[in-house]
């Protein structure tokens, strides 16, 4: 890569992080250079097509092997439509990092019916046939429709590619975090997380969080797969050539599961693979103020105080690196931040959690509990004669945990007690693709860097995902009983299970507002559920206007976060003013009304892999919108994402759509008018919706026949919790809504049920209220002569 106008760089960065980081990062640069030249690692690698050709097989009651002579393959068929391919070079080592990348998980007792025929193999498993060619070629069939046909796979020791000819007007979502629209056709992306340099906008590629996944979808049939490889590489999403799909890897196996069917089930297979999400505290899903960043202890107690003396609802604030000792890791600044556990219980009073950041590196310091400790245990990233990788920081010269070793994530994992001891809730992990300040080039680790299950060309993109699972348990050892909080820039498949994620240092422009729901959509698609941004933008100072309506967008996230970059000026909600803050309350005040809805969707996505923020073609195949979302299967939201928008014409997906500000019956195209304070968004006939306003109650929107079930926990490791199963039935003019409680947690609260569809009334009364005390029971409705919907 080009170096550049070093010089320029270089005064910037003196400007930026001081003298000595400057010079740090200019000979860390060209020691980086040395060793990926001396490496071959760094050689492009070429290949050439071989001839392939089936020479014999074996074949099993769920799972068969073919010798193709220069390869074999193992397809085995590990749960009803959803299989395995594993390509392998004669004499090739399953790598070290293989069985990091899926979680265990039992298979069913599927099988398929396998044919040998003169062209190749034939597996028979109902409505999915496929058909492997003598030449290595295999074509996928669901109800006779030909969706997916694979090239023969080139591969060498050096070089994977994966060529497959989709179908035409199939669109494409997942890949990870990708600053392109929903639909991805046409782009091509990088597989590796990389920090922009502290700001990106739409098209900027790659970002934080690459993830080897695709679903390919025309209408509502298609696909998923799911590639077991990290190392880096590229996906071409016919972009070179029509209707041709080309992966690439530069290292490693070509593994991967494919799944058939709709979205849903897509995601709801491929997550046993990657594992399901972990369920977060309750308290995450409320609203965090952070900025880069409060320096000292009384910053954040005047921020706490602010939101008492305003009225505001607030559940956590977030530390930014200041409250470190010269950045540090699970150190404290003791003249700004002199006792953080008593701020930490001071805000708890206030129902106020701190959050705190954490980089991976560790300062190279001889003085430094934590540098003796890991270089006593040798638990470091190595270069290829078996020293410390040193790469500067935030801290200056600083060493890289190598999380991939089992004994460093303990080791790590043990530190996390620090966070416990000072009363601090939950953990924010930055810097973590991992970064390291250089003049030029890739601002990583060199891609000859020793790892303990490979060199740092394989284990780049898992380095966050390792990160995330020590910091995880460590935090559950420490706790010991309450579930814990992180959030984590990057990450990898498997991510979902540790911690949230959100999409880092974004421009603040409407264009990066607007690029945002595409963004979050296909993290969403990508199997990661609990997704956010920073509100406003990071890099930038968001107009009155532009704050809002990102505000109002951050409203219908999973996390719930305003956070800025130095310089940028203040963006606590007081900040603009008397009108903006009374907007700012009501989407607050919305948002905390709605956690119990919010929690249950969570617990749904707990069970099932289903994420929470969701494209409308995951309930209505037909209908296409990269600018609208839902939230679970209820709610539709609308954001406005245009600079001075007054006026919105939707079309909204069949069926009848409630407004969800005053109950309105909508239906087809509408128009709204869409004035500073107010937002479309719409609830779905046949929902149960859980809030909380003093007392949970429950709206009913009675139509069709549907299900719900309500869940609350007491946050626990080993929770007590409640359910309330909820199924309505349409028969005629008449529906009927049963209900079940269940679960271990004691009480029995009366439940409020608030009927919201003005076309029905209750059989024995004309209320649009009732309460139940019994644990289980039936409420049957009559539907009054319809009417016209209204606006």
């Amino acid at each position: 890569m080009a170096r550049g106008n070093v010089e320029g760089k270089f005064e910037n960065y003196k400007t930026i992080f001081g003298v000595e980081i400057a010079k740090e990062s200019l000979s860390y640069a060209k020691k980086r250079d040395e060793l990926d030249k001396a490496s071959p690692i760094s050689r492009r690698s070429q290949i050439t097509k071989r001839k392939m050709g089936l020479r014999r097989f074996e074949i099993h009651s769920n799972w068969v092997m073919m010798d193709f002579g220069s390869c074999t393959l193992k397809v085995s068929l590990v749960q009803e439509y959803l299989l395995s391919f594993v390509w392998s070079l004669e004499g090739e080592s399953t790598p070290k990092y293989r069985k990091d990348l899926s979680e265990e998980f039992k298979s069913n007792p599927a099988h398929f019916r396998v044919e040998h025929e003169h062209n190749g193999i034939h597996i028979d498993a109902g409505r999915l046939q496929i058909r492997i060619r003598n030449n290595g070629s295999i074509d996928y069939e669901i109800n006779g429709e030909l969706i997916r046909s694979d090239l023969p796979p080139l591969i060498s020791n050096r070089k994977l590619v994966h060529e497959s000819r989709i179908r035409p007007k199939s669109k494409l979502f997942g890949t990870g975090e990708r600053a392109i629209p929903l639909d991805l056709r046409g782009n091509r992306v990088t597989m590796w997380n990389h920090d922009p340099n502290g700001s990106y906008g739409p098209g900027i590629d790659p970002i934080y969080i690459s993830i080897p996944q695709i679903i390919d979808l025309d209408g509502e049939t298609g696909y998923g797969i799911e590639y077991m490889n990290p190392s880096k590489g590229t996906i071409d999403l016919c972009k070179k050539e029509k209707n041709l799909l080309v992966v690439e890897f530069s290292s490693g196996q070509l593994e991967y599961y494919i799944t058939f069917g709709n979205m849903q089930e897509i995601l709801e297979r491929l997550s046993r693979v990657t594992g399901f999400p972990m369920l977060p505290p309750r308290w995450s899903f409320g609203f965090h103020q952070s900025k880069y960043s409060y320096i000292n202890a009384k910053q954040i107690e005047d921020v706490a105080e602010g939101f008492k003396r305003y009225n505001l609802k607030i559940s956590a604030i977030h530390m930014d690196i200041d409250y470190m000792n010269g950045y540090r890791v699970f150190t404290t600044n003791s003249n700004s931040f002199p006792d953080i556990k008593g701020l930490s219980e001071r805000l708890k009073k206030q129902g106020i959690r701190l959050v705190s950041i954490l980089d991976p590196a560790v300062k190279w310091d001889e003085d430094y509990s934590i540098f003796k400790e890991v270089m006593r245990i040798h638990g470091y990233v190595k270069d290829p004669e078996g020293g410390p990788i040193g790469a500067p920081v935030w801290a200056g010269k600083s060493v890289f945990p190598d999380y991939s070793s089992e004994e460093t994530q303990r080791w790590w994992g043990s530190l996390y007690s620090f966070f416990e001891t000072n009363g601090i809730s939950g953990v924010w992990h930055d810097m973590n693709e991992p970064v390291a300040f250089t003049l030029w080039g890739d601002n990583s680790l060199p891609l000859s860097s020793i790892h303990e299950k490979g060199s740092h060309s394989e284990i780049h993109n898992l380095y966050a995902l390792f990160m995330a699972k020590a910091g995880y348990e460590g935090l559950v050892r420490a706790a010991n009983e309450f579930r814990p909080f992180m959030l984590s820039r990057s990450g990898w498949s498997g991510i979902q299970r540790y911690s949230f994620v959100w999409t880092g240092d974004t421009e603040s422009t409407w264009e990066e507002l607007k690029q945002t729901v595409s963004t979050i959509l296909n993290l969403s698609l990508s199997g990661i559920p609990y997704t956010g941004v920073d509100i406003g933008g990071f890099s930038g100072t968001p107009t009155r206007s532009l704050f809002l309506r990102w505000f109002q967008l951050g409203a219908f996230l999973p996390l719930f976060r305003v956070h800025s970059a130095k310089g940028t000026g203040d963006r606590e909600p007081w900040t603009y003013g008397e009108q903006a803050l009374e907007i700012v309350r009501k989407f607050l005040e919305l948002r905390y009304s709605m956690i119990p809805y919010w929690y249950s969707v969570a617990f749904e996505s707990h069970q099932t892999g289903h994420p929470l923020i969701r494209p409308i073609s995951y309930h209505f195949p037909q209908k296409f919108d990269d600018n609208s979302f839902m939230v679970g299967e209820s709610i539709l939201v609308y954001p406005v994402l245009e600079e001075d928008t007054k006026k919105m014409n939707i079309e909204l997906p069949p069926g009848k759509w409630y407004s969800l500000w005053d109950s309105r019956v909508n239906e087809g195209t509408i128009e709204e008018t869409v004035d500073e304070s107010y937002i479309p968004v719409y609830i779905r006939e046949g929902s149960v919706i859980p809030r909380e306003n003093g007392r949970l109650h429950f709206d009913i929107y009675p139509n069709g026949n549907f299900s719900f079930t309500f869940y609350q926990d007491d946050d626990r490791l080993r929770p007590k919790f409640r359910t309330i199963e909820f199924v309505g039935k349409k028969v005629g003019n008449r529906f009927v809504l049963e209900y079940r409680q269940g679960g271990n947690a004691d009480g029995n609260e009366e439940i409020l049920m608030v009927l919201k569809d003005v076309e029905y009334v209750f059989k024995k009364n004309n209320s649009n209220e009732l309460s139940v005390s019994n644990k289980e029971g039936s409420i049957e409705i009559i539907q009054k002569k319809s009417k016209e919907a209204s606006k």
